[in-house]
């Protein structure tokens, strides 16, 4: 699955982005796309993650009510110098994309054939649209949460004792 966004930690070095991230994640032994993300007992953990070769992937935690959400991968690379990380879709929710677009592009088809009305090009339109915006908001849950993690990580580090 191809990574649609990647974003810069500022201020931050890899060893402390991974070392906040892991410290609020639990540990997965197998890859995240088809894993249970939903929990409603309260935790302190707000991502599960995978330790893979060359990357960490996480992916949030999400209540039942957020279940409609799509679910994003996080990828933190183990190696080279920047810091950074890297959003997909998992491979559920990419296929739901896929079948949005995909049913968009054939009542766009219909249109331009005669075949179709205009009500089934529309229809097509508002799923995919939805679909963009709850993307969206998900993408701005997992931003704050991965900000959350920083700054909870970073204020522990500054803390002094009595």
């Amino acid at each position: 699955m191809p990574y649609f966004k990647k974003v810069h930690l500022e201020n931050y070095t890899r060893s402390e982005a991974e070392a906040a991230l892991r410290k609020v994640s639990l540990k997965r032994t197998f890859p995240l796309d088809f894993s249970s993300a939903i929990t409603d007992i309260g935790s302190d953990k707000l991502f599960l993650g995978y330790i893979g070769k060359s990357a960490l992937t996480f992916t949030r935690l999400r209540t039942s009510v957020e279940r409609f959400l799509p679910k994003l991968v996080i990828k933190l690379p183990l190696d080279g110098e920047d810091c950074y990380y890297q959003l997909r879709l998992s491979v559920v929710s990419a296929t739901v994309f896929i079948l949005f677009t995909f049913g968009f592009l054939i009542a766009f088809a219909g249109i331009l054939s005669g075949n179709t009305e205009i009500g089934g090009l529309l229809s097509a339109a508002i799923f995919l649209g939805l679909y963009f915006a709850l993307l969206a908001f998900e993408i701005k849950i997992v931003s704050n949460r991965i900000k959350k993690a920083l700054l909870k990580s970073q204020s522990a580090i500054h803390v002094r004792p009595f």
